[in-house]
């Protein structure tokens, strides 16, 4: 209850300063949102399939497929988010061992990455 009074006041603070708004909208995001880590993607899987294939379930945050640096191509995992965890969990439960570009992919909720 703390924190969202704290997110609601600093919403307030933004209204009066518009240039935080990106900030906010990336706390929000950050804290009120499931993510979701896809793995034993297909190679030829672009963020715009990863976004179509949990659209059915409910909103999409954001898609993303992580590529190697040097390669430029996918390492065959990725991450979705999603802003309603019961969309969230419908999509885990309906997509992990799924076949998905002629792969059985494995959906998970993400760990928190180590500080």
């Amino acid at each position: 209850m703390i924190f969202l009074l704290k997110i609601l006041s600093i919403k307030y603070f933004v209204y009066l300063c518009p240039g935080l708004n990106k900030t906010i909208t990336h706390l929000t995001k950050t804290f009120c949102s499931m993510n979701i880590f896809v793995s034993s993607l297909s190679f030829k899987a672009n963020q715009d399939d990863l976004r179509d294939l949990f659209a059915q379930f409910g909103e999409v945050s954001s898609a993303r497929i992580i590529i190697n640096r040097d390669t430029r191509r996918s390492k065959g995992y990725g991450f979705v988010e999603m802003p309603n965890d019961d969309e969230g969990n419908a999509a885990i439960a309906a997509l992990n061992g799924a076949e998905h570009l002629g792969r059985t992919i494995n959906v998970t909720v993400a760990n928190e990455r180590a500080s």
